[in-house]
């Protein structure tokens, strides 16, 4: 035990020990780096190209595709929801406007993929707006799905794992923690001797810990993730402001071909402007809290895509296919 207290460590000078400390902490940053990384991978993916979404029935799974980029598996929920709505699949109870239940007399089911008549059989009971996408069976509807988005996602270098997150945050977690411990170390010797001149010491300890945990930290959204969703919405802002202008009093049902690819890339507060949805919207994720939300998400679009079972309406299965950008 004599060692604790008579170490290289424990006889070092103030300013020495300051100096390599300093020095351990940039390490811990460079490790986090290094293993960020690794696991992230170099990726050469070359630029997506703008993906064609004005023809909304072929572009649908890519339209989810983007969703899920962008807010995981809420993101493809919100989706699917907003576009058998408008295509009059779903439609709001005429008594209970919080009330969405199926259409007895929909369009042709033949039109839908699997993966939107697995969620419109979901709703042979009629759900609650609030809370529809907090239903299991929908939750395992999309939840299926989102494994594929997921897996194009991450082929293609705009995303990584939710495993591969965890590593390096795990990581991240014990060097932050290492450096803690160091210095908490370091001050209970030097307070122990007597020594009262340990501000500098608690300051770079505090700091230290904090730049290393906020730097080795990491999103399911990788870089060429970012620029992506960068690209698309600076390509639909035209459109997106066209709706907030022009689509005031829009009802839910109708205008797929302009509503569903904006959404698609800025959620469900892109239509938060239009009497229809100014209720449903306020409380979205993408800005505030969403009504269609399934809670899987978190501030930086959900890890989604990672669990789920089979689905009590059925499960999913085509219609997941299509690129993210062609």
């Amino acid at each position: 035990m004599d060692f604790l207290w008579n170490n290289p460590l424990t006889q070092m000078s103030g300013g020495l020990f300051l100096g390599m400390y300093g020095a351990i902490i940039a390490g811990s940053i460079a490790i986090n780096e290094i293993t960020k990384s690794v696991i992230k991978g170099r990726s050469n993916q070359k630029k997506l190209k703008m993906p064609n979404l004005s023809n909304t029935y072929n572009a649908s799974s890519t339209m989810y595709q983007i969703a899920y980029l962008r807010k995981g598996n809420a993101g493809v929920s919100e989706m699917i929801l907003l576009k058998l709505i408008q295509e009059g699949y779903l439609k709001r109870n005429i008594e209970d406007d919080d009330i969405i239940e199926q259409n007895p007399t929909p369009p042709p089911l033949n039109k839908l993929s699997k993966l939107e008549l697995d969620v419109f059989d979901c709703f042979t009971h009629p759900l609650s707006t609030r809370w529809a996408f907090e239903n299991k069976m929908v939750q395992d509807v999309t939840m299926e799905a989102s494994k594929h988005y997921e897996t194009q996602l991450i082929n293609n270098g705009l995303i990584i794992s939710e495993q591969s997150k965890n590593t390096i945050n795990n990581i991240t977690t014990v060097t932050t923690l290492s450096v803690l411990a160091l210095g908490v170390y370091r001050l209970s010797i030097a307070l122990m001797a007597g020594k009262t001149n340990v501000i500098f010491l608690i300051l770079m300890m505090l700091l230290g810990a904090s730049i290393v945990y906020a730097l080795g930290q990491t999103k399911r959204i990788t870089e060429i993730g970012k620029q992506y969703l960068k690209d698309l919405r600076m390509a639909f802002f035209p459109l997106k402001d066209k709706i907030q202008s022009e689509y005031v009093d829009a009802k839910l049902e109708g205008a797929t071909s302009v509503y569903l690819p904006v959404v698609s890339v800025f959620g469900l507060t892109a239509l938060a402007p239009t009497t229809a949805y100014s209720q449903i919207a306020q409380n979205s994720r993408d800005g505030s809290k969403s009504s269609f939300g399934c809670g899987s998400s978190s501030g930086d679009g959900g890890s989604g895509g990672d669990g789920g079972s089979s689905s009590g309406c059925g499960g999913c299965g085509g219609g997941c296919g299509g690129g993210c950008g062609g």
